[in-house]
């Protein structure tokens, strides 16, 4: 039976294979039902980022309060990965 994943989860997944900017999670949204806008996308990721679900990868010099801070000219020069605890909830998503 197929359970449909929470954004959250949809998240987790399009980070499944490598590191991604909000561009491409946006883009891996276009596949799925959710009708999902930047801002949501960046309330889940910074939820995501606190719960050390996923860390930020580039720049590395920047931290979790720098992405919270970033505009609309700024948050595409952020980009995602999956730490070790995203990557074990990921692993207990039923599809």
């Amino acid at each position: 039976m197929y359970k449909e994943m929470s954004l959250h989860e949809c998240i987790l997944d399009a980070l499944s294979d490598d590191d991604e900017s909000i561009i491409q999670i946006e883009g891996y949204f276009k596949h799925t039902t959710y009708k999902s806008n930047r801002n949501d996308i960046k309330t889940i990721l910074i939820d995501l980022l606190k719960n050390d679900l996923i860390n930020i990868s580039y720049p590395a010099e920047k931290s979790k309060e720098d992405f919270i801070k970033s505009n609309s000219h700024t948050i595409e020069d952020f980009w995602f990965g999956r730490t070790e605890k995203g990557t074990e909830v990921w692993n207990k998503i039923e599809f």
